[in-house]
């Protein structure tokens, strides 16, 4: 409910035709949900599973077992939004955040 309460309040929303968004630190599944609500398609990133609902493959999410902190996306799938709720300090989060950024995968 947060994530759609934030994107009302930018009046944003990523893009359906665009690239993919991202959420990294994925589980178990709430931002994935409300982005696939959305109308957008997921690259979900997380050590432990998505809710067996999203992880159909009619779901319009790709999950990705693995460490957030050392995802690299896909070349044909930046651009798009990153999301993240990844439980860490402050300043890693920033790191992580900076890196996206700087690279402009997001």
């Amino acid at each position: 409910r947060k994530l759609l309460e934030a994107l009302a309040c930018m009046g944003e929303r990523p893009r359906d035709d665009g690239p993919p968004a991202h959420d990294l630190g994925a589980a178990p599944g709430g931002w994935t949900a409300a982005l696939c609500r959305a109308g957008c398609r997921v690259v979900a990133v997380d050590r432990a599973p998505l809710d067996r609902t999203l992880m159909d493959d009619r779901s319009g999410v790709r999950f990705v077992k693995g460490d957030a902190f050392a995802f690299v996306p896909e070349a044909v799938d930046v651009g798009g939004w990153m999301v993240s709720d990844v439980i860490a300090a402050p300043e890693r989060v920033g790191e992580l955040l900076g890196r996206w950024c700087g690279k402009q995968w997001a």
